[in-house]
């Protein structure tokens, strides 16, 4: 009759053997599905907020672009003016010309500069947010592999007291 309570308790131990690893399944089930859906939402993050800049930058050369159409369409009609104007005035109506071409230059060079460095910032921030969600995933994968080592171990030591046991039988 001991042997067979003792059967009984070897088989109770075994089914919540079971029960605990399928338990352990469904959180490996559920820690992947979590993982991937975070992967999904960052992902979806990084490309909203890359359209967004893309959109601004966008924005910004179509402003840049009408600045530089405007500045061409006021320097025909300043040469237009000039050639108009008696010779005296040519000459000062020539160095506002180039006064307003230098603005236009450098207020360009400044927008593109902005411009680079926006898309440095950017890359920077997305290179920074990639290695960071690697660094977390790494983690998070070496946690669960010792997790599933030390419940493996336990499942081989009880599978070692058990042999044990029947070879005591």
């Amino acid at each position: 009759m001991r042997a067979n309570s003792r059967y009984e308790e070897i088989k109770e131990t075994f089914r919540n053997n079971e029960i605990e690893r399928d338990d352990l399944s469904s959180r490996i089930g559920k820690l992947d599905e979590k993982v991937r859906v975070t992967k999904q939402n960052v992902e979806i993050m990084v490309s909203e907020r890359m359209e967004r800049m893309k959109e601004q930058l966008d924005t910004t050369t179509k402003v840049l672009t009408l600045q530089v159409e405007k500045s061409a369409k006021d320097l025909e009609r300043l040469k237009f003016d000039l050639n108009e104007m008696v010779e005296q005035k040519t000459d000062l109506m020539m160095r506002q010309f180039e006064l307003e071409l230098n603005n236009v230059k450098r207020k360009y060079d400044d927008a593109c500069d902005g411009v680079k460095e926006a898309g440095n910032s950017i890359n920077g921030v997305f290179k920074k947010k990639v290695r960071s969600i690697k660094e977390k995933t790494a983690i998070f994968f070496a946690q669960l592999e010792m997790k599933l080592e030390e419940n493996n171990q336990e499942v081989v030591a009880i599978s070692k007291m058990f042999r044990e046991w029947q070879e005591t039988i």
